[in-house]
């Protein structure tokens, strides 16, 4: 059974771990998921999303608080992650985007998301400028996602 460590921030109330459990399940994959939120209400709603959808609480970690400014919380997350999942604000994203590659293992994968059109260009090139390698850019309307490899 392969194995994945996946982080997911801001994950607006657990649609995002719903369907990565659903591939664990599908595929036989091992997930080991951690959601990290500065909203504590979503982690809330994302622990009672995950009870309603019998996942159970073995199956992921879930944290609230602010990576950008709490050292503490940083540490605690850990490093080695196979992917990372960030479905924020351009202005969030881009301050975040220097502390996102000490989470990823090398190889592994960032995808970004929730990135309004107009700012798609400066959110990109920052994560370039991170050394983040673009593999693919999806955009529908005006809301752009793109993934990277470290």
């Amino acid at each position: 059974m392969k194995s994945f460590n996946i982080v997911v921030c801001a994950s607006g109330g657990g649609g995002n771990f719903r369907s990565l459990i659903k591939y664990q399940c599908d595929y036989g994959y091992h997930i080991s998921l951690l959601i990290v939120d500065r909203e504590c209400p979503a982690i809330k709603i994302a622990k009672e999303n995950a009870e309603k959808n019998h996942i159970s609480a073995e199956k992921y970690t879930a944290y609230c608080g602010n990576i950008i400014d709490d050292k503490a919380l940083v540490e605690q997350i850990g490093t080695g992650y196979d992917l990372l999942c960030a479905n924020i604000v351009a202005d969030v994203l881009i301050g975040m985007s220097g502390i996102f590659g000490g989470f990823i293992k090398d190889g592994g994968t960032l995808i970004v998301s929730g990135i309004i059109d107009q700012r798609k260009d400066e959110v990109l090139d920052r994560l370039k400028a991170e050394g983040f390698e673009l593999i693919e850019i999806r955009e529908k309307e005006d809301w752009v996602a793109a993934s990277f490899r470290k």
